[in-house]
């Protein structure tokens, strides 16, 4: 059972907020970290934090289920964190002033996504696992709220796309090769464990930790 290079799988950084009252018209990009010197939601880059993700600025409503680490830590390269436990690659590293979920790298594709080319640089040798540092010293994280995770579950397929967005549908953000018959695929969605019993029945924690499905041969839907 072999990890796939997608594995550094990274949700895309991109999203826009359109504003049109008092006047202001206009589309603010959030598409990376660099640059961002305000936190409209969830928390402060300055502080380094994404602020409760179960509220939005201070608790005024309420944050999408969908929205923040989740119960898996699912928050790629360049979110604000606290602690490991909120990424999905499980460094919660000081950059700047504050800390950011950093991905774990093997090449420099593992840390490039839609939105944020040219944002992050994989520091490791290659075959030699890494880190995608922020290329700019003063980067800010993205505040938690900001990242919306996807929707299918651990052994659902997912897109082997060999880059920072892979696994980007999957909940736990991590979208991983289980080498059936000598072969990559299937690629399944996945979430990081530590054991077994940190993964649904039944599937098993594998040794790269990623839960994966138990049964084979498996046909992934």
């Amino acid at each position: 059972m072999g990890r796939a290079e997608s594995l550094p799988v990274t949700r895309a950084f991109s999203v826009s907020l359109l504003f049109s009252l008092a006047g202001l018209a206009g589309a603010l990009a959030l598409t990376g970290c660099d640059g961002l010197k305000s936190a409209p939601a969830g928390g402060s880059p300055e502080s380094g934090t994404g602020g409760d993700v179960g509220n939005v600025e201070g608790g005024s409503s309420p944050l999408s289920p969908s929205a923040g680490p989740g119960a898996h830590g699912s928050l790629p390269s360049g979110y604000c964190c606290t602690q490991d436990a909120e990424c999905r690659g499980r460094h919660c590293v000081a950059v700047g002033a504050g800390k950011m979920c950093l991905d774990t790298c093997q090449s420099q594709s593992a840390c490039e996504a839609r939105g944020r080319e040219g944002k992050f640089k994989c520091d490791g040798a290659q075959f030699e696992e890494g880190l995608c540092q922020p290329i700019a010293a003063s980067a800010a994280c993205v505040p938690q709220a900001m990242f919306i995770r996807g929707t299918r579950k651990v052994g659902d397929c997912c897109a082997a796309t060999g880059d920072g967005n892979a696994g980007d549908e999957c909940e736990g953000n991590r979208c991983v090769s289980i080498g059936e018959n000598g072969v990559d695929n299937p690629f399944v969605c996945s979430h990081w464990c530590e054991s077994t019993k940190d993964c649904p029945s039944p599937s098993v924690c594998s040794p790269f930790n990623d839960c994966v499905p138990a049964n084979r041969p498996y046909t992934c839907n």
